[in-house]
């Protein structure tokens, strides 16, 4: 099941070269935007100086990129896993897979792999690119704590995808709310602005999220220089998350196949 979802996926990709250009030049213009939204109003020092008061101590245009490398990889996801049981049911093959004897968490785990990996190299190649236009120097004191923080942020992001998989069917207005939790999402998270300049109310939703405790994590870990040790408060969450997303996402996946057994509906819109 996961090698036959891999080889699907790699044609679909393969098949629309401007898939892979949006992927490419998406992140740059994304990060572009971001960069002159605040350099279109104050000077570069100003903005430092405002990013440090709220907590940020790397360069801000270091602090776009990553933001917008990280929720390109959440974005990814979304559609890989998230979206893998709607994927199917538009194709007309949703019926086919149901019946094949294997594991559907397998199935939507595989889809959401291949989400990283196929967009994995153009968000690397976006970040580079972004880095070089905008003359970032990254600091990385501890390569363990890169790599940890990355592989759990990742870790859990799969997990949310898993969970939001079984969700959005059961919901069955898979689009709409694909669509509908990306931007906040983003805009929760700090994706392009410290997450301390929010309101109390909306902080306390965005430490319920992993997305931002990624963005923290990795933003210390290639910015700040930070070490493992610096950065458990922002690992231990993320580990947390990742186990209650992942036990939820199997429990709806469960009950979206119980519901199709039993109505015979699941294919309807």
């Amino acid at each position: 099941m996961v090698r036959a979802g891999w080889m699907k996926n790699w044609r679909l990709s393969t098949t629309y070269p401007s898939w892979v250009l949006n992927r490419l030049l998406g992140p740059v213009v994304a990060v572009a935007l971001a960069v002159y939204s605040y350099t279109g109003l104050v000077d570069s020092a100003t903005i430092e100086q405002a990013f440090q008061r709220a907590g940020e101590t790397g360069s801000f245009t270091g602090f776009l990129i990553l933001g917008q490398t990280i929720f390109a990889f959440f974005t990814g996801i979304n559609w890989r896993g998230g979206m893998a049981v709607q994927r199917e049911r538009w194709a007309g093959t949703l019926e086919m897979i149901l019946l094949a004897p294997a594991s559907r968490v397998a199935w939507i785990l595989s889809e959401s792999l291949f989400g990283l990996v196929d967009s994995g190299w153009t968000v690397f190649l976006s970040m580079l690119v972004a880095a070089m236009l905008f003359g970032v120097s990254f600091h990385v004191a501890d390569p363990l704590a890169v790599a940890m923080v990355i592989v759990l942020t990742l870790a859990a992001m799969v997990a949310l995808g898993l969970f939001f998989a079984g969700f959005y069917v059961l919901t069955r207005a898979a689009g709409p709310l694909s669509q509908a939790v990306s931007a906040p999402l983003g805009f929760l998270s700090g994706t392009q602005f410290p997450v301390a300049a929010l309101p109390s109310a909306a902080q306390a939703v965005s430490y319920a999220l992993p997305v931002t405790y990624g963005l923290l994590g990795v933003r210390r870990a290639l910015l700040s220089g930070a070490t493992v040790q610096q950065l458990v408060p922002d690992m231990v969450p993320l580990v947390l998350m990742t186990v209650v997303f992942t036990v939820l996402g199997v429990w709806l996946i469960g009950r979206m196949e119980a519901r199709a057994k039993r109505t015979g509906s699941i294919h309807a819109y």
